[in-house]
């Protein structure tokens, strides 16, 4: 059971070796949305697992699973298909991880998702 299960806000499950630098730019865009949001550190080792799980811990129904090179965006009532899968490499790929954060925020707002090009 997740200790953050019963507060609103996205659930991100972390595989382990993550880095808070690593993640700042997708924490970033979620405060923007102003959705609260809620790291733990998963046991998963399939990213698709943990973002899923982090949906069905999440009030919302709305999480993100994390390794070191990528991150899925899971609703809870889609499975483990994710709704977005951003690829990215240590020092690069900040603005892809910057809107997928928004783009889970917006998810549970209901409001239109950000696409490449598109300012965050």
């Amino acid at each position: 059971m997740d200790k953050h299960e019963d507060k609103i806000g996205i659930h991100l499950h972390c595989l382990s070796g993550i880095s808070p630098e690593l993640i700042r730019p997708l924490l970033c865009g979620i405060e923007e949305e102003g959705i609260p949001f809620f790291i733990t550190i998963s046991e998963q080792k399939d990213i698709c697992e943990a973002g899923l799980d982090a949906a069905r811990a999440s009030r919302l129904g709305v999480g993100l699973g994390i390794s070191t090179d990528r991150v899925t965006l899971h609703h809870e009532k889609v499975g483990l298909q994710p709704v977005f899968s951003e690829q990215f490499f240590r020092g690069a790929g900040s603005e892809a991880l910057r809107r997928i954060g928004a783009n889970g925020a917006r998810l549970i707002k209901g409001i239109p998702f950000l696409f490449p090009g598109e300012s965050v």
